[in-house]
């Protein structure tokens, strides 16, 4: 597997595990700045990780999962569904 390639698939997680966040928090009703405090980051580092923009690391996101109520996995497999 090439450089691009690792790059494109670590981009494609970064991009599933942001949206997963950011639809949580907002069907909790939870800000950022809330979420953020809750898990010992500034509310611009959550802003990173739900943009996709870099990698959360697994003890924030395991945080991150315990502060939404879900598995840590549900935040990092994207689910497709068949276009049929």
């Amino acid at each position: 597997m090439g450089r691009r390639r690792v790059d494109e698939e670590m981009q494609l997680f970064n991009d599933t595990v942001g949206r997963r966040i950011m639809l949580l928090r907002k069907m909790r009703r939870m800000s950022a700045v809330d979420l953020a405090a809750a898990v010992g980051i500034k509310s611009s580092r959550l802003y990173w990780y739900e943009s996709g923009r870099t990698s959360c690391p697994a003890l924030i996101l395991s945080k991150i999962a315990k502060h939404l109520h879900v598995p840590v996995t549900y935040l990092m497999v994207e689910t497709y569904a068949k276009n049929e």
